[in-house]
């Protein structure tokens, strides 16, 4: 959701609202069961432990889905029956989690495909609670994409407990650790949440892709052998991201990845994750108790700025929101509309199960924004900041109502690969009902795929990953880790700047042998004096190398 003027809100059930009452199981009739699970993912063979709340005994089946229509059904896995009744209390700040006990835990099966599976928990007199989760790959065995599952955006949205990023006191910390009773694959009409996603994995899967899912907090700490994928898939609604997810995205891209985004409101807004990842703070930046201060936190509005239009190709403008219609080719010779017979000025995705059309509900345009740095924009209108890479493919454009809708882009990226964006929250929903879109779709993933990685055989010269890793925490207070890797004896030059160039700290300087090293830097300069909050540049300098990371610093 990106702008003041306009209110969006999940499909709301009266359960969170009984909740944040303190209402949890009064009677009979408000009989209820609840779960939620930790950790977000695991891979085949690891466990995830449950925490369940239930007024009766009951069952919990886990299952895989397919679309059907705008929703999706179910196919039955596993079923643990007879599971006994039990009461676990609401705590105050629910919304920050709930510290429940541990219910029973759950094994990943060893021949579990990588995806978003649910877990399903009914019984006599209850009301069936849906959950979602995250199947990892195994590490040795890893598919052809990387698909990001938007569970920081599934946490924005929950108000389980009384409070979400949208409530009219917004949460300043928004706990993984609590149910959430939006994010379920069942329903009907729109959705931005994991019943949207599911129709882009099972179109993969139908369409024989192989594919791994990771949630948000999977990419914020680093997914192993994420050069290895020859595409990254963005989707959906990946509104709210960590400034490390933004660091590895461009990393990833600088080593010669290649991405799809096929999704609305992409990287709008920042959010830190605390050192456990189990919550989340929103309103980083600023928080001021009401809604008004988000922009504060747009990453086109940091300080320095960041604004997802250089990287993706595009960015949102709320000017548009709610609305719906199709996109205009404008390329029609382009290789990616090879096979579709459209010519320039034809209508595409008319229709779709998301609320009409493939430029719809929240639309990203490459409409460069012009707001000079310093300048506290909206993102509505001209109000706006970043400019697309310089070259930009336009390839369609959305016809909504007042000339501003979704753009299709393409850039061939410095490192090697490519980013093609599709910036409509609906592209995907129009996507699984239109074949000219599949083709194109169909078009790019196949091109990715012909594309070599940075890892393996056939990997482009001088694309190995980065020696120096993301400082962790990022953002920090007191203390941070700093890592990196040697791949011969080599001395090693560690220093810390300000963002005006001048020399902050020397961290180190010294002769290593071949080796992982790990330093802190706590806050100091060269004086011992406490640096003030503020963006830092941290350099690492060897015979061949010379990389740089950005570490926030937060007072």
């Amino acid at each position: 959701m990106a702008s003041p003027r306009r209110t969006r809100r999940p499909q709301i059930s009266a359960l969170p609202a009984l909740l944040a009452l303190g209402l949890c199981f009064g009677s009979a009739a408000s009989a209820a069961v609840e779960a939620y699970y930790w950790p977000l993912s695991a891979a085949p063979g690891e466990t995830l432990s449950f925490m369940v709340s239930s007024s009766a005994s009951y069952q919990v089946t886990f299952a895989r889905y397919q679309r059907l229509n705008d929703s999706n059904t179910s196919i039955p896995l596993i079923t643990m029956t007879t599971m006994p009744a039990v009461s676990q209390a609401m705590p105050d700040s629910a919304w920050k989690g709930c510290a429940w006990t541990t219910t029973f835990r759950f094994a990943v099966p060893a021949d579990w495909t990588s995806g978003i599976y649910g877990a399903e928990f009914s019984g006599a007199g209850l009301m069936t609670f849906r959950t979602s989760f995250v199947v990892r790959p195994p590490p040795d065995a890893h598919g052809q994409l990387a698909v990001i599952a938007n569970t920081n955006t599934w946490s924005a949205y929950n108000d389980w407990g009384g409070r979400s990023k949208y409530t009219v006191i917004p949460a300043h910390q928004l706990g993984f650790l609590r149910p959430n009773p939006y994010i379920h694959a069942n329903g009907a009409g729109t959705n931005h949440l994991t019943r949207a996603e599911l129709w882009m994995l099972d179109w993969l899967a139908t369409n024989g892709y192989h594919y791994d899912v990771y949630t948000d907090l999977d990419f914020h700490n680093g997914i192993p052998g994420l050069q290895a994928y020859h595409g990254l898939i963005l989707h959906t609604h990946p509104e709210y991201w960590s400034v490390e997810m933004l660091d590895r995205l461009e990393d990833f891209l600088e080593y010669g990845g290649s991405l799809m985004y096929v999704g609305g409101n992409g990287i709008y807004e920042q959010v830190v994750f605390s050192p456990d990842g189990t919550s989340l703070t929103t309103y980083p930046v600023y928080y001021c108790g009401t809604r008004d201060c988000r922009k504060y936190n747009y990453y086109r509005n940091l300080d320095p700025p960041r604004p997802e239009r250089a990287v993706l190709g595009v960015a949102y403008r709320s000017d548009g929101y709610q609305t719906w219609a199709p996109m205009q080719v404008l390329e029609a010779g382009h290789r990616f509309f090879t096979g579709t017979g459209v010519s320039n000025g034809e209508a595409i995705g008319a229709a779709g199960v998301n609320g009409g059309g493939a430029s719809g509900w929240e639309m990203d345009t490459s409409i460069p924004g012009l707001a000079p740095d310093g300048a506290i924009v909206t993102a509505f209108g001209s109000d706006d900041r970043g400019s697309p890479p310089a070259n930009i493919e336009l390839l369609a454009r959305g016809t909504n109502a007042g000339g501003y809708g979704a753009d299709m882009t393409y850039y061939h990226h410095p490192g090697g690969g490519g980013v093609f964006s599709a910036g409509s929250l609906s592209f995907c929903g129009s996507m699984v009902v239109d074949t000219v879109l599949q083709r194109v779709v169909r078009n790019v993933l196949d091109e990715f795929l012909q594309t070599p990685t940075s890892v393996g055989p056939g990997a482009s010269a001088g694309r190995e990953p980065r020696a120096l890793e993301q400082n962790h925490p990022n953002p920090f207070v007191t203390s941070t880790s700093i890592r990196f890797t040697l791949a011969h004896s080599d001395r090693a030059r560690l220093r810390v700047y300000d963002i005006t160039g001048r020399l902050v700290r020397t961290l180190m300087n010294e002769a290593l042998p071949a080796r992982s090293v790990e330093t802190h830097w706590d806050g100091r300069d060269e004086s011992g004096r406490n640096v003030s909050g503020g963006i830092y540049l941290l350099r690492l300098q060897t015979s061949d190398r010379d990389e740089c990371r950005r570490v926030l610093r937060i007072r």
